[in-house]
């Protein structure tokens, strides 16, 4: 059902609404208790789901604790950057001197140097 329809049918006969009608003076459009009835009930509905201010809080503070932990282990990982290009360098420079030594980047097991 769409958020602009009203629903058909008669007004429940339960509901502790006050008529439109009782005070209203003309102009009165018939639909109107049925028309604010949905409303309500809309309203009703979805006020329940709807973040209060500690909801909203809460959210804020694990937020924050998320960005911390976050910027913490990005600083540790900015730590540890210059060990790992030193230990790509390496790698690099024992590649190459395995290529003219051995003429492939890594020496087959048992091969020895003469």
């Amino acid at each position: 059902m769409s958020m602009n329809a009203v629903p058909s049918g008669p007004e429940a006969p339960d509901s502790k609404r006050a008529s439109v009608a009782a005070g209203g003076g003309p102009p009165y459009d018939g639909d109107m208790d049925r028309r604010l009835t949905v409303l309500e009930t809309r309203f009703d509905t979805i006020l329940p789901t709807l973040a209060t201010k500690a909801d909203v809080a809460d959210v804020s503070i694990r937020m924050e604790k998320m960005r911390s932990d976050l910027s913490e282990k990005i600083d540790a990982l900015r730590g540890i950057a210059p060990c790992v290009d030193e230990h790509n360098e390496m790698v690099r420079r024992h590649r190459h001197d395995a290529v003219h030594r051995h003429g492939r980047p890594w020496p087959v097991s048992g091969h020895t140097d003469e």
